[in-house]
C-alpha cells in the first residue's frame, strides 16, 4: 500500500494484497493499482471478522525510491462500515529505506466512518539515494490481541470494511497528504417544461468563505450527443431571479466565461459566473416565451481551493419516461484524492406535502459510473443494504416508497437516475449528500 517517488515516476506494488489469517477475511476481490507515481490505491471489498485474542492484516509489498539524508512519510485513507458493539484498534504499520519504522494507529468506531491522516518514519530513512522495498500492513486487533499491544480489549464481531479506495501515498521529507475527495461539478438532465415544472437545481455551500462558481443552462448543444426534442432557447436564473441570464455572450461576463474553459458552445445557451456566500442556493431553468424540451443544468466549482465546497445537492422537475427521465450527474476530485461518502436519494410522494402538484409516487433510484455501470439501485429506501446507517446520519426518507442508497466512490464521474416505477411520471427530487 505505497508507491514510488513522484520524480522517479515508477513504483512496484504487489496485484493482491495478502490477507493473514484467511479465515478473518470474506469476499476479499481487493486489487492493488498505482492511480499516481506517488500514491497507490487499493480497491474492491471484504469483510473482516475479528476473532477473540486475534488480529486480522492485509499486507502490501513493493518498492520506493528515496535520496539520501531524506526521510519516509506516509499519507492514509480508508473507509470502515462496522457493527461490533466496541471499538476496535487498527494499525497501519511498515517499513521503507533503510528498514526505518513507519507507524500510527487509531481506533474503528461502530457505524461508518472514514480515517485519513498522515505519519512519519522514525530517524533518517535512506543513507544513500536507492530504490528499497517496503512493506505497509493495516490490522484490526481485538479481544486479548489488543491488550498485549497496550489497547482495549473488545468483544469479537464483524467489521464490513469497505476498501472501495484504501490509499497510501510515501513521500520524501515532505509530509504527504490524501485530501477528501469534494464535489467539483453537478447537473441535471429533464425535460424542461412551465411553471412548476421547470428544471430546479438547489445546492448549499459550506465552509466561511464566498464560493465561485459557472452556472450553465444548455439545450441546443444537446443535439450533437443524440438528444432529441432538445430545449431550443434556454433561460437561467439564480436565487429567485437576483442574477439571469439568456444568451451567455450577452450577459457582460463572455470574456470570464470563455477564460474557465468551459463556455457553452451555442450561442443561444446560458452561463453566468457568481461568487456565493456559505448557504442554500436555486438555480432554475426554463425556454425564453415559456417554451420547453430537454434541458441540462450544471453547476461548476472554480474555487477548490478555498474552505468552502459545495455540498447537499438537489434538482427538481417533471420525471416522465425513456430518454425523459431525470438523470442527475455530479463529478467527485480532483482525481488524487481519495473517496467520499455520499447518499443519494430520490423523493417524490413527500413533494405533495410540500404543495407541490402531482408528485412522483413511487420513484426508483439508479447509481452509475463514467462508463454506464450499475453501482447500486433501490426502490423503498427501508429495504436497501445501508437503510440504518442513511436513518442514523439523520437522512431517512420521509416516505417509505422513496429511494436512498449509500456509496463510497472514488474520485471520477456519477449519475444518478430517477424515474417512476411501472413508468408512471410525476414531479421528483433527485439529492446528493457528501457525507466526509
Amino acid at each position: 500500500m505505497a508507491a514510488g517517488d513522484a520524480s522517479a515516476g515508477e513504483q512496484i506494488i504487489n496485484s493482491r494484497p495478502a490477507y493473514n489469517p484467511l479465515t478473518a477475511f470474506s469476499n476479499s476481490t481487493v486489487q492493488g493499482q498505482s492511480v499516481r507515481p506517488d500514491t497507490v490505491r487499493i480497491s474492491g471489498n471484504t469483510t473482516v471478522t475479528p476473532t477473540p485474542s486475534s488480529t486480522a492484516s492485509i499486507t502490501c509489498t513493493g518498492s520506493f525510491t528515496g535520496f539520501a539524508g531524506e526521510r519516509a512519510t506516509a499519507a492514509y485513507s480508508f473507509v470502515v462500515d462496522s457493527n461490533v458493539s466496541f471499538p476496535v484498534q487498527y494499525i497501519l504499520e511498515g517499513a521503507a529505506g533503510d528498514g526505518a519504522g513507519l507507524g500510527t494507529a487509531g481506533t474503528i468506531l461502530p457505524g461508518l466512518h472514514q480515517y485519513r491522516g498522515t505519519f512519519e518514519a522514525s530517524g533518517q530513512t535512506f543513507s544513500r539515494t536507492t530504490r528499497s522495498g517496503f512493506t505497509m500492513t493495516i490490522s484490526f486487533v481485538s479481544g486479548a490481541a489488543a491488550a498485549s499491544r497496550g489497547q482495549e480489549a473488545v468483544a469479537a464481531g464483524t467489521m464490513a470494511v469497505s476498501i472501495e479506495q484504501f490509499d497510501i501515498q510515501l513521500a520524501r521529507s515532505s509530509a504527504a497528504v490524501i485530501a477528501p475527495a469534494q464535489l467539483l461539478n453537478i447537473s441535471t438532465r429533464l425535460a424542461v417544461q412551465t411553471g412548476e415544472n421547470v428544471l430546479i437545481a438547489g445546492f448549499i455551500v459550506t465552509g466561511d468563505v464566498p464560493k465561485r462558481i459557472l452556472i450553465r443552462g444548455l439545450g441546443p448543444s444537446l443535439a450533437a450527443s443524440n438528444v432529441s426534442g432538445a430545449l431550443q432557447n434556454p433561460l437561467l436564473e439564480l436565487n429567485g431571479g437576483t442574477s439571469t441570464n439568456d444568451n451567455w455572450k450577452s450577459g457582460g461576463q463572455q470574456a470570464e466565461i470563455k477564460a474557465t474553459g468551459i463556455p457553452p458552445t451555442d450561442d443561444r445557451e446560458s452561463a453566468m459566473i457568481a461568487t456565493l456566500n456559505p448557504g442554500a442556493h436555486s438555480a432554475v431553468l426554463r425556454g425564453v416565451d415559456n417554451t420547453t424540451g430537454i434541458g441540462l443544468v450544471e453547476v461548476y466549482d472554480l474555487a477548490q481551493g478555498v474552505n468552502a465546497k459545495l455540498a447537499n445537492i438537489s434538482s427538481r422537475g417533471f420525471v416522465q419516461t425513456g430518454n425523459d427521465v431525470m438523470i442527475g450527474g455530479f463529478i467527485l476530485g480532483p482525481a488524487s484524492n481519495s473517496s467520499s461518502i455520499v447518499v443519494v436519494r430520490a423523493i417524490g410522494p413527500s413533494l405533495g406535502s410540500r404543495g407541490v402538484a402531482n408528485p412522483l409516487a413511487n420513484p426508483t433510484l439508479e447509481l452509475r459510473d463514467s462508463q454506464g455501470g450499475l453501482i447500486d439501485s433501490n426502490d423503498d429506501w427501508q429495504q436497501g443494504s445501508n437503510s440504518t446507517t442513511i436513518s442514523n446520519r439523520g437522512l431517512a426518507a420521509e416516505n417509505s416508497k422513496e429511494s436512498a442508497l449509500l456509496a463510497i466512490p472514488p474520485p471520477g464521474n456519477y449519475t444518478a437516475i430517477v424515474s417512476g416505477v411501472d413508468n408512471t411520471v410525476g414531479v421528483g427530487l433527485v439529492e446528493v449528500y457528501q457525507l466526509q
